[in-house]
């Protein structure tokens, strides 16, 4: 089971100080052109309010726990360079990848940019540029790719595993969040969606019975390239996803006694997932599965250069399943698969140069 640590509890905005409930809402007010400090965070979609919100809760929540939340005072008089680091160290020391971190701590810097915008919070913004740019400069992205195969085999594992009820060892609780886990790994391969777009889909608004199956549909405002965005439900996992429908979810629900939610994933604590939250499972369950985790965002690069090394011919199914506006995104796709493609066909005449030269005797 996953630790209830800094890394992901979020105190919700209710629970925040007055003080930053105040600034909150003085960030979403309508713009005034005399008050250049109102409104500031009206420009952001609702998916980034929503992400900024719960970085936000996230480190209100870490405050609270260590004892350092002093309800009375002011959003940007708590927020100090010693503080910000003891925050980052829990972060590490939870587990999170650099990449993860970065993200919560520029959700909190944009929040108080928000919240306090009188004050310059470059700072943080900095640091967590610094420590997303580590990331990427360290670690090889294709270090975090695996076939699709396999991680479609994965996802289920997982379902098959949650539906074992020759597992004893295992809680209903556990199973329903295995087979949750699984079909959004098997989801991500068939359609890559971005996190956000996952945590996202709610029944009956994005996802709707169609014949035979179902259909997620979002709005132009909701997806990261301003159109709108439409696919089946993959015929492999519709009976997987009646199956999550009807058991699983239901038992997450059923377990956490909260008030029904129209989210199609949830916690268990019965809570809609947020982008962080697919992230974090799909880390967690590759990492366990390959010993080197997969990101969600990297389904979205394996997708496309799949597509380009079966069907090099093929780039405007790529952009399709990707959603993305242009080619020029799927075109750096086809480039890394062609060079891949090229790697494998050197490492075959290689070895046939190789082998002719043993079969003649040469040294």
């Amino acid at each position: 089971m996953t630790r209830r640590t800094a890394e992901n509890r979020c105190a919700k905005l209710p629970e925040w100080p007055l003080a930053d409930q105040d600034a909150w809402a003085i960030a979403l007010h309508d713009h005034d052109p005399f008050e250049p400090d109102v409104g500031y965070a009206r420009r952001w979609k609702t998916s980034t309010l929503k992400l900024v919100v719960a970085g936000y809760g996230r480190w209100i929540g870490w405050l609270e726990r260590t004892g350092q939340l002093d309800p009375s005072s002011k959003p940007g008089e708590r927020t100090t360079l010693a503080r910000l680091t003891e925050y980052h160290e829990a972060l590490l020391a939870a587990g999170l990848g650099d990449l993860t971190i970065a993200n919560y701590i520029q959700q909190l810097g944009n929040a108080l940019t928000a919240m306090v915008p009188n004050e310059d919070w470059s700072r943080i913004l900095r640091g967590a540029g610094r420590i997303r740019e580590r990331a990427r400069r360290v670690k090889n992205p294709r270090q975090r790719m695996r076939p699709a195969a396999e991680l479609l085999q994965l996802g289920f594992d997982l379902m098959a595993a949650a539906a074992a009820t020759a597992d004893t060892g295992r809680n209903y609780v556990e199973r329903s969040a295995d087979f949750r886990d699984g079909l959004i790994i098997a989801l991500l391969v068939h359609r890559p969606m971005r996190a956000a777009n996952i945590a996202q889909i709610r029944i009956g608004k994005h996802l709707r019975p169609s014949a035979g199956g179902w259909s997620v549909t979002f709005s132009s405002e909701e997806m990261k390239a301003p159109r709108a965005f439409e696919f089946g439900w993959p015929s492999s996992l519709v009976a997987g996803l009646n199956e999550y429908l009807q058991v699983y979810r239901p038992r997450l629900l059923r377990r956490a006694g909260v008030e029904a939610t129209d989210a199609l994933f949830v916690s268990t604590n019965g809570r809609a997932f947020d982008a962080n939250r697919v992230g974090e499972r799909v880390f967690l369950r590759t990492r366990a599965a390959f010993g080197t985790p997969v990101n969600a965002h990297a389904f979205r690069s394996i997708a496309a250069t799949t597509i380009a090394t079966e069907t090099p011919t093929n780039i405007t199914d790529a952009a399709r399943v990707l959603g993305h506006a242009s080619l020029r995104t799927t075109r750096a796709h086809y480039i890394q698969a062609q060079a891949i493609d090229a790697g494998r066909t050197m490492h075959r005449a290689l070895e046939e140069l190789r082998a002719t030269a043993r079969r003649r005797g040469d040294r």
